[in-house]
């Protein structure tokens, strides 16, 4: 993968290669990112004064995500280009790297937030503070929990007015606004949580929710890891999870967007409980686009979710 990266690249800068260009970008600041949350916090910051592109196609999915000649040149392009910074994102620094000084400006989200260790579903309480390089051994959804996206958010618009200063006011005004909304959706989350009748969820799925849960207080049951692979679970594991259900009296069992749901389908029969979907926010599809979905209509989505799995 690597290598292919890198020879795409150097026949790209070479101007040697018909391959799909892309679109003429608009006058103006221009911002790229590669996955939905960190699309919407530069949208919400940067209004009409910054052109924002997210490269994810809409209803992909970002673990199979692999760039394509134009999403190369639309980096390079760019102004500033934002992206997660984990494991999934490996690809990224030795494009940038063969850009030499083409490379455009960079923020990486986990480089904002404490980070916590990737623990494949199991409850440990090893916090870490955002260091240099890439994050392989930490959880890298570290949007899905409000009091994140607000550092990241604050992060982008501190970059904005750097690079930007022409419309820092403006990116300051926005941002401001949408920190107010941000600590409302914290609130709203914590009181959903702290006046539950129960602390539990079970996802019969991958579990990219480790910040949510532990910036929360939610306890978690989850059939894979947050970036495992989504085969089928073993009866054995399907009738763990069913069990667990019966036992924690849960009412139903999660699932995120775009999975198949079988893992999660069957431990939903096993335990005689309905699914109900929890949204990772990574990204979203082009009907859900054409409806104005948002970082923050998603999550009060969540919030509802939760609002009836722990009462």
């Amino acid at each position: 993968m690597k290598k292919l990266l890198l020879l795409l690249l150097s026949i790209l800068l070479c101007g040697c290669a018909a391959v799909e260009q892309p679109e003429t970008p608009k006058e103006g600041f221009s911002i790229i990112t590669t996955i939905f949350p960190a699309y919407d916090f530069a949208r919400e910051i940067a209004g009409d004064s910054a052109n924002v592109t997210q490269l994810l196609p809409p209803g992909a999915e970002s673990h199979t995500y692999e760039p394509a000649p134009h999403d190369i040149i639309a980096i390079q392009q760019s102004d500033l280009f934002i992206y997660t910074g984990g494991e999934g994102d490996v690809w990224i620094d030795d494009i940038l790297e063969s850009m030499g000084d083409k490379a455009p400006q960079t923020l990486k989200m986990m480089d904002h937030v404490q980070l916590l260790e990737a623990d494949g579903g199991m409850h440990d309480d090893h916090h870490h503070h955002p260091g240099d390089g890439h994050h392989h051994d930490f959880d890298e959804h570290v949007w899905t929990s409000p009091k994140n996206a607000a550092k990241i958010a604050e992060a982008i618009a501190q970059k904005l007015c750097e690079m930007d200063a022409e419309h820092a006011e403006s990116y300051t005004a926005r941002f401001e606004d949408y920190s107010k909304k941000l600590d409302e959706l914290d609130k709203k989350l914590t009181q959903t949580v702290e006046t539950a009748k129960r602390r539990t969820i079970l996802v019969g799925d991958r579990f990219p929710f480790l910040y949510l849960a532990r910036h929360y207080g939610i306890d978690y049951y989850a059939a894979f890891s947050a970036c495992g692979s989504e085969g089928d679970a073993s009866a054995a594991t399907v009738a763990m999870l069913a069990d667990t259900v019966k036992q924690q009296q849960l009412p139903a069992v999660l699932h995120i967007e775009f999975s198949n749901k079988n893992v999660a389908a069957a431990i939903a029969e096993t335990a005689g409980v309905e699914m109900k979907q929890l949204h990772s926010c990574h990204n979203v599809t082009k009907e859900e686009i054409k409806n104005g979905i948002s970082y923050l209509s998603l999550m009060e989505q969540n919030i509802a979710t939760l609002n009836d799995v722990l009462n």
